[in-house]
């Protein structure tokens, strides 16, 4: 593979004596053909020495892991010009013992590039490159890049034992790449998924996320089931469970996932649509011509969902919205206009999680038998109302009526509720078309077209 990568804080590491090589996921990436966020660069000195060698280069260095060797340095050209990418910089190191099952008990200095990348997870990671001398690829990674192959570095057992996050990073892996887990490592990742109850949530729900929004989620939730259920056990039951209606031609779980897949790649979307029919099992019932009905399942599936992200650090505005997006996700859509406006108002007149309900339904929707109507085919001309409504600047709230509590009082009606009783019937009828968004009009209204208040 051909490769051109480069960066300067390598050279300015190499001009003080040191030997550095950019090393991991830009390597891999950029391998890949793929762009990347950050720089990795392996060297042989001391984190104190790199730097003391990249301050008096120019560099602004940051210690954001010093106990293991690692900082992270930030090049600007000028005060006004942006900063180049980051680069974080970490000594050569062999690592020992992971009683925590994240950090390493003992790190010692290693003597070599090679011996350094022994401790890396996946052998596509364990790559390392110098634009003058070459490629180190002492596990194959190269190989595994262009077989689409995800095989942990060494013996699978000990690289999972050593940190059970890696199990879920080769998940991440497997679903933002494309590629398949190799035979052993799976099997090991499965022996090891019981130790992720020792991985701290936070660090599970970030790389569930990445995974949730890679490329290729579909097969990878279908490969890494079992892992998933050991994260979130509530989605064991929809597992091959069948659905039995002309709508469907998945069970639940392949259903969820591709709708997970056809859904836009942000993490609420992603997350709502995994979990979006959680509670079909639970609520099964067979008719009489042996079809399954699932009634009220989206109101359980949001219950289940509430309380599989209270395990998670979720923002809590996150979670809300997540929670409505599953309650909601079979209501009935028409393309309307007064239908829609009352929609993005009875959600908090927010245009873009009325669109995040639409997005989620036309995923469903394209989940489903292809040789059937549905009720969702109309979600893509709803979606063409919305954005025609949000162009034209056309009301759906109290916030863009042309009057508010402090005009209604002065037109003499007492404070107190009546004020937000007759707002909302204003704007009832201004959604509706039955009354112009003008105050004169909104008088009129109120207190007759006689009263010959003119404002």
């Amino acid at each position: 593979m051909e490769l051109r990568l480069d960066h300067k804080a390598l050279h300015d590491l190499e001009a003080a004596g040191a030997q550095a090589w950019l090393v991991g996921g830009c390597v891999r990436d950029a391998l890949l053909g793929k762009s990347f966020e950050d720089i990795d660069i392996a060297c042989n000195f001391p984190w104190e020495t790199s730097e003391q060698t990249l301050s008096h280069a120019g560099w602004q260095c940051m210690r954001t892991g010093v106990k293991h060797g690692t900082l992270t340095a930030l090049w600007q050209e000028s005060a006004t010009s942006p900063y180049t990418l980051p680069a974080e910089i970490t000594t050569f190191r062999t690592e020992g013992g992971y009683s925590d099952f994240r950090h390493p008990d003992k790190v010692a200095p290693a003597s070599s590039i090679e011996k350094d990348l022994a401790r890396r997870d996946f052998t596509i990671n364990a790559l390392a490159y110098h634009p003058e001398r070459g490629m180190v690829d002492v596990y194959g990674g190269q190989k595994d890049l262009q077989n689409k192959v995800l095989r942990s570095v060494g013996k699978p057992l000990d690289r999972f034992r050593e940190d059970p996050l890696r199990i879920v990073r080769g998940c991440r892996f497997a679903s933002q790449l494309g590629f398949s887990i190799e035979a052993e490592t799976f099997s090991a990742m499965l022996e090891c998924k019981g130790l992720l109850e020792k991985v701290s949530n936070e660090r599970i729900y970030k790389e569930l996320t990445l995974m949730l929004c890679g490329q290729f989620v579909h097969d990878a939730l279908i490969q890494c089931a079992p892992v998933l259920f050991e994260l979130i056990p509530e989605l064991q039951d929809t597992w091959k469970f069948p659905q039995r209606s002309p709508y469907h031609c998945y069970d639940v779980y392949e259903h969820s996932a591709w709708v997970v897949a056809y859904s836009p790649a942000t993490p609420l979307a992603r997350w709502a649509a995994l979990l979006h029919d959680c509670a079909k099992p639970a609520c099964a019932r067979v008719d009489a011509l042996g079809f399954y009905h699932f009634k009220r399942h989206a109101h359980f599936s949001a219950v289940i969902a509430e309380a599989t992200m209270s395990r998670f650090p979720m923002a809590n505005i996150m979670k809300a919205q997540l929670k409505t997006l599953v309650q909601l996700h079979d209501v009935a859509m028409y393309p309307n206009v007064p239908l829609i406006k009352n929609y993005i108002h009875h959600l908090g007149d927010n245009p873009a999680l009325f669109k995040a309900l639409c997005e989620l339904q036309l995923a469903d929707n394209s989940a489903k038998s292809k040789d059937i109507a549905k009720r969702g085919d109309c979600i893509p001309e709803v979606l063409a109302l919305l954005e025609d409504i949000l162009a034209t600047d056309q009301v759906y709230s109290l916030k863009q009526l042309c009057i508010n509590g402090n005009d209604l009082i002065t037109w003499g009606i007492p404070a107190g509720k009546r004020i937000a009783t007759l707002q909302n019937e204003v704007l009832r009828r201004v959604i509706k078309g039955e009354l112009p968004n003008e105050k004169q009009a909104i008088y009129n209204y109120l207190f007759g077209a006689d009263s010959g208040v003119r404002l």
